[in-house]
């Protein structure tokens, strides 16, 4: 990802959010349920920027997992206070799956297509 999609990228984040009615993004970052915003195309090995905004426990993780999500994981970031999270995209192109696993369910609690061309 190069500065100016990095740059539009947060520039959508911020247009979204402001046309959210006034209190909807507190309740977001209450809900147990993350909500992500991500590029949906990236080039291959390119690292990328993952936004997020709800609540996040210790142990939380955004996965990058491929399409049959069979094997390891390809990345994976802890969720800290800070974003955004960086993900570096699989040197092969295909469809792609960002995954946010939820410590204290043990579950998958969102997921975010990736196209990696």
């Amino acid at each position: 990802m190069n500065i100016h999609s990095s740059r539009l990228l947060r520039r959508c984040c911020i247009i979204l959010l402001s046309a959210l009615p006034v209190g909807s993004f507190v309740q977001a970052q209450q809900s147990a349920e993350p909500v992500l915003v991500a590029l949906p195309v990236v080039d291959k090995g390119a690292v990328f920027h993952v936004y997020w905004a709800g609540a996040s426990n210790e142990g939380d993780l955004l996965l990058l997992h491929n399409e049959e999500q069979q094997g390891p994981y390809l990345d994976k970031q802890p969720v800290t206070s800070g974003q955004p999270a960086m993900l570096t995209a699989p040197d092969e192109a295909g469809l792609y799956y960002i995954l946010y696993f939820h410590k204290p369910s043990r579950m998958i609690a969102m997921v975010r297509e990736l196209e990696v061309r």
